[in-house]
């Protein structure tokens, strides 16, 4: 008799979990091209830091500067036309970083609103375009 009810358990938890994976319209995984970022990876964004600059700094230029409130009310999401942002390491002479992939479908608006938000900022060092985080070995103009 247990055992009939632990089969049928298990039979529903699966079918649940199956309906959440595959029928969830959340899910985009299935629908979105998986596009490649990383530290040999071109980015459209490079974001340097200037010494010295605390995690605390960071996180809160993150906060401000790389994310919205979600509309649900619930966290955060990204500005619009960012796809991706990840920390650069190692430093570059010392100077953390970020990286920024932008979406395909990113308007040149939307590329420059977010870019001129960063240039404002007080602790950002340099920002970079167009490179691929390893690629740097300078800051130096």
């Amino acid at each position: 008799m247990f055992s009939e009810f632990f089969t049928a358990l298990k039979v529903v938890a699966i079918l649940i979990v199956a309906s959440l994976f595959f029928g969830c319209p959340t899910n985009n995984l299935r629908r979105s091209e998986m596009r490649p970022i990383g530290p040999d990876v071109e980015a459209h964004l490079l974001i340097y830091f200037r010494n010295p600059v605390t995690r605390e700094q960071i996180n809160t230029f993150s906060k401000d500067v790389l994310s919205r409130p979600h509309p649900s009310g619930r966290g955060d999401s990204l500005p619009p036309g960012v796809e991706a942002f990840l920390r650069i390491y190692p430093p570059v002479q010392g100077h953390e970083g970020i990286a920024i992939k932008f979406e395909p479908k990113a308007s040149e608006a939307q590329r420059r609103k977010l870019l001129n938000s960063i240039k404002e900022a007080p602790i950002v060092y340099r920002v970079l375009e167009n490179r691929a985080p390893n690629s740097v070995k300078s800051l130096e103009p």
